[in-house]
């Protein structure tokens, strides 16, 4: 099984353009490196909303970019539908998020897959909300799902769910073949932000931290994790940086492997990544974390 990962760029609240540019990177890489699944840049529609708009907007903000989808997987919103006008268009499996999902009343941070039939075919409502998304009107998903792929069982994550082991326990328990995950600059107890090598315009994560976490993920669980970034040009200039994230792989071997970091500068590329579903499979839990498991489960 082969995945494209894109690295690329999106703009602050342009779902327009950034639509646009999904699409010409899937037929880029398609081109290029033939991959059977596409993992979109992170927030491939809006780009990231919470943290970047003023606290006493950004409510309005989040729930007017909400998109819907109906509970068989069919698109009722413009932004997921082109997406998956894409997947169809070009006969590949995507993978995106996060995005804003609208189910009834609430609203979550959702990564979906989308299958070459138009279909969402699997989602992962983030679990671990921070207090900024809860103030923005985001609610924690409730279940950790593994998306079955042709023959490939892949598990996703959402930025601060890297910081907890159970969320990565619960792939590894469903025999998760290769961890995907999405991540931008956010305000984080556990990541913190700063200075992209000093630029006074561009912000980032601590890239030295979030790798220690993907490398301990990734050598637990015992499949490879790769954790999606991007650029996020701001609103008004198409242009200049405004957020920053790399893109990082890491393998359960060797860590994080370090000619698989796309930086800043390799914005609107991407890396194609080959997972042998026979060979990658999760480490086996051991008979103690069952009886853990047991045992919560009683006191529940």
């Amino acid at each position: 099984m082969k995945l494209g990962i894109i690295h690329g760029r999106v703009k602050l609240g342009a779902r327009r353009s950034n639509l646009k540019r999904m699409e010409e990177f899937v037929e880029r890489i398609l081109s290029e490196t033939s991959p059977e699944i596409v993992v979109l840049p992170s927030y491939p529609i809006t780009g990231p909303l919470v943290g970047y708009y003023p606290s006493t907007r950004v409510r309005q903000i989040v729930r007017s970019y909400a998109e819907r989808i109906s509970s068989n997987g069919t698109i009722l919103t413009p932004g997921v539908g082109h997406l998956a006008k894409i997947s169809g268009e070009y006969g590949v499996y995507i993978i995106a998020g996060p995005i804003i999902e609208r189910a009834g009343p609430k609203l979550y941070s959702t990564a979906i897959v989308i299958s070459p039939e138009e279909i969402i075919i699997g989602k992962y409502r983030k679990a671990n909300t921070t207090r900024e998304e809860a103030h923005a009107g985001i609610s924690p998903g409730r279940n950790i799902e593994v998306i079955t792929v042709k023959d490939a069982s892949i598990g996703v994550f959402i930025e601060e769910d890297l910081a907890y082991p159970e969320v990565f326990r619960k792939m590894q328990w469903h025999g998760v073949n290769i961890i995907v995950g999405f991540m931008m600059p956010y305000s984080s107890p556990i990541f913190s932000i700063e200075r992209y090598e000093g630029r006074t315009d561009v912000i980032t994560m601590n890239r030295e931290v979030v790798g220690e976490f993907l490398s301990v993920r990734s050598r637990e669980t015992g499949v490879p994790v790769v954790l999606v970034g991007g650029v996020v040009n701001g609103a008004g200039d198409s242009s200049r940086g405004y957020a920053f994230m790399p893109t990082i792989t890491a393998d359960p071997d060797v860590g994080v492997i370090k000619e698989r970091i796309l930086s800043y500068e390799d914005a609107d590329t991407h890396i194609a990544i080959e997972v042998n579903t026979q060979e990658s499979k999760p480490r086996p839990l051991s008979e103690s974390f069952y009886n853990y498991v047991k045992e919560f489960c009683k006191k529940k």
